[in-house]
């Protein structure tokens, strides 16, 4: 079964002579019809590609401050929007099972994060430079 979609977000750094791309293979569950990643965030600065389910999805979202609506029912589009409020300590509120990766495109700085058990897997590549 599946994979149902794929997606590439890719971001050029032309003063650093470098980009960084997330890119994500799906299996729909979840929102099979608006749900393909990589997810944005309401001002299209960061983009996030996941790996899993987020059982408290829901509730997540009740707590956010910023209302503005999501682009799709994705369980895993709080994920984004929940770093934008609170940071690196979003993967500590998440439920379920998950690994994902956030790119911020203004300053390439990249967040990581997956499930205390490591249910999912996460793979990262190294350029012949040396990047990551």
């Amino acid at each position: 079964r599946g994979p149902d979609g794929s997606g590439i977000h890719v971001v050029e750094d032309k003063t650093r002579g470098r980009c960084s791309a997330v890119a994500h293979e799906r299996l729909a569950i979840v929102d099979p019809l608006s749900g393909n990643q990589p997810l944005f965030s309401h001002d299209m600065h960061r983009s996030i590609a996941v790996n899993g389910e987020i059982y408290n999805h829901k509730e997540l979202k009740a707590m956010l401050s910023d209302q503005t609506p999501f682009r799709t029912a994705s369980d895993c589009e709080v994920i984004i929007h929940g770093y934008d409020e609170w940071g690196v300590d979003v993967a500590s509120k998440l439920d379920g099972d998950f690994a994902f990766v956030i790119l911020d495109d203004q300053t390439g700085e990249v967040y990581a994060a997956r499930d205390p058990v490591g249910v999912n897997s996460m793979y990262m590549g190294q350029g012949p430079d040396g990047s990551l």
